[in-house]
C-alpha cells in the first residue's frame, strides 16, 4: 500500500521534474522537507519517472538530489532571507 502510494508520488513528481526541466532547464532539482526523510525510497522510482516523462531527444535527465541541509532547511532559508532583507534603523 505505502509503495504504491510513494510510486504515485513519484510519478506525479516526475512529470513535473520534467515540465520545469523543459521550461527552465536547471542544473539540478534539490528535494526538501519531509521528502528527503524518504531518502532513495523515492529517488529511484523518481529517477524512473523522469526517464519516462523526458522527451527522448534529451541526452541527460536533469539531476534530481536530496537536499543536505536537514530537517530545519526550510527554517535556514527563512533565516537567511529575514539577514538579507534586513536594515538596521537609524
Amino acid at each position: 500500500m505505502v509503495g504504491g502510494v510513494l510510486a504515485g508520488v513519484a510519478q506525479t513528481l516526475g512529470w513535473v521534474v520534467c515540465q520545469v526541466n523543459a521550461l527552465f532547464n536547471p542544473q539540478m532539482f534539490i528535494l526538501a522537507g519531509s521528502l528527503v526523510m524518504l531518502g532513495d525510497a523515492l529517488l529511484g522510482p523518481l529517477r524512473q519517472a523522469i526517464r519516462q516523462f523526458c522527451p527522448e531527444a534529451l541526452q541527460q535527465p536533469p539531476l534530481v538530489v536530496n537536499s543536505e541541509l536537514g530537517e530545519f532547511n526550510g527554517a535556514l532559508g527563512a533565516a537567511a532571507l529575514a539577514l538579507h532583507e534586513w536594515k538596521p534603523k537609524r
